[in-house]
């Protein structure tokens, strides 16, 4: 999540995973890594949360694009 540590809400972050805030979105997110399970979780809430998870998943696509071996799977689970 580095290309988005602007967006990193009052230094809350650990080795796997991070809380983010968007003040124009009025929006944040939790993002939790789960690396037994390999697999990478967003949570998003706030009054733009579509909006704001919407830029969250192309940071994560354009991350997983830049690497040719390497095959993410997206699963939507709605909570």
């Amino acid at each position: 999540m580095v290309k988005m540590n602007r967006d990193i809400k009052d230094d809350l972050r650990w080795r796997t995973g991070v809380v983010l805030e968007n003040k124009g979105y009025h929006s944040t997110a939790v993002i939790r890594a789960d690396i037994e399970a390999k697999r990478i979780s967003i949570y998003v809430n706030g009054n733009q949360r579509r909006d704001y998870f919407s830029v969250i998943l192309q940071m994560f696509r354009e991350i997983n694009n830049s690497f040719e071996k390497l095959k993410a799977i997206e699963k939507n689970s709605i909570a």
